[in-house]
């Protein structure tokens, strides 16, 4: 991790020659603290400095002599990871602290092609019953959304004669490696959760959220290499995704078939191409009216038909579909694939024309993948008799003076039973 001034909260260059504040060892840039007098530790207010020397440049690194020997897409990184052999508890059980997570790595930031090493530990005080360890992968900052979820290790892996975790501590060693070309993009968090069940519930083993960050190159590209592309959730005017399918043209009735986009490692290619999206534009919109979006309460078929309505001039409107698993009372029910997220442009960006929009309405048309359904009866015979699928549908426009819009978000529910 490249250390950063206090000051001006840039980064410090080994060129720059940096210095250190004698008593509380804080690195600035030699100009900063030389404009400050003081240093900006708080509570420090020394106004000595000494050279920081090379050591300040050095990467802190975590000694591991394991390799991995499985890798895995999860979200927008390649994963790998291995487990390490188990180091059994030789404490008596009064001195034992209760079962925890942990995770750690050598760094928070990380560019393109980068690796960042570290380990993942399940520590037990005692035996458990389990159903598997995974590590989740998450984006956002004030309220993160799932981006994928991968299984480190369940009860054929660790070869256990059965759903019990022994007393001791379970280590694993993860190298999480950058995508070769990326952008701006969200902070990413990262958790090693012991599921113990089908439902999530207070029983679960979760570590506190690692941050991740991964930022842009400094220097521009050579031209042998190509230009990078955004990675984000949400599609972008200056960085559109690349989508599942080319988009079709209109057909007789007004619509169109738009690519859906949906975070790498949480959808097969199978159920990719089954998600389709169709718009078209009708008439109806009231003079003045706000953005709004209306949508059935619940969902009959595998199949349903939104409506977007206002009189507002829009530049951009992305649709965003949110899948999970609950139960009657809320609860969110545990299963592979949930819960996430799948988005489409549909004005600009080679979609539909914006212009169009505020003179007349859209009628957007989405198809559920089989797939969910599927997912739904398996966890219905897994023990969550009574569980359901949720849709989240919601907006995210622009408007043509670049003013962020958004329509109050709609609740689709499924609780009927799943066709064979």
């Amino acid at each position: 991790m490249t250390p950063r001034c206090p000051y001006c909260l840039d980064d410090i260059r080994p060129e720059e020659e940096p210095v250190r504040c004698a008593k509380c060892r804080t690195p600035h840039h030699a100009g900063c603290f030389q404009e400050n007098e003081v240093c900006v530790a708080y509570g420090c207010l020394s106004t000595e400095e000494v050279p920081a020397g090379l050591s300040l440049f050095r990467k802190p690194l975590i000694t591991v002599h394991h390799r991995p020997t499985r890798e895995a897409p999860l979200g927008p990184f390649t994963l790998g990871w291995r487990a390490l052999p188990r180091v059994p508890e030789q404490r008596p059980p009064s001195r034992c602290p209760p079962h925890y997570a942990r995770m750690s790595l050598e760094g928070r930031e990380m560019r393109e092609g980068e690796v960042l090493r570290g380990r993942a530990v399940i520590y037990t005080p005692m035996r458990l019953e389990f159903k598997r360890i995974d590590l989740v992968l998450m984006q956002g900052i004030a309220r993160p959304e799932a981006v994928g979820r991968l299984t480190l290790a369940d009860v054929t892996e660790l070869d256990l004669p059965q759903a019990i975790l022994p007393v001791g501590s379970h280590p694993f060693y993860l190298e999480l490696r950058a995508p070769l070309t990326t952008g701006p993009v969200d902070p990413f968090l990262l958790e090693v959760v012991l599921v113990r069940g089908l439902l999530r519930s207070p029983r679960e083993v979760r570590s506190l959220p690692l941050h991740v960050f991964l930022l842009e190159q400094r220097y521009a590209p050579s031209p042998a290499r190509p230009e990078p592309a955004a990675i984000r959730l949400a599609p972008r005017d200056d960085a559109p995704p690349r989508p599942a399918r080319a988009p079709r043209p209109f057909d007789d009735d007004g619509w169109r078939e738009l690519p859906v986009v949906a975070p790498a490692g949480i959808f097969a290619a199978d159920e990719r191409t089954a998600q389709t999206l169709g718009a078209r534009f009708v008439a109806g919109a009231g003079a003045g009216a706000p953005l709004t979006l209306h949508a059935p309460p619940t969902l009959a078929g595998d199949e349903f038909t939104a409506r977007v309505t206002g009189d507002v001039r829009l530049v951009a409107l992305t649709l965003a579909v949110h899948y999970e698993l609950v139960r009657p009372g809320g609860g969110e029910v545990v299963a592979p694939g949930f819960p996430s997220t799948v988005e489409a442009r549909v004005l600009g960006s080679g979609a539909l024309d914006a212009a169009r929009f505020g003179r007349e309405a859209l009628e957007l048309r989405v198809r559920v993948p089989r797939a969910r359904f599927e997912a739904l009866a398996r966890a219905r015979q897994g023990g969550a008799h009574n569980a359901t699928l949720r849709l989240r549908v919601a907006l995210d426009a622009q408007e043509a003076g670049g003013r962020l819009s958004a329509a109050p978000s709609r609740t689709i529910t499924f609780t009927g039973p799943v066709a064979g």
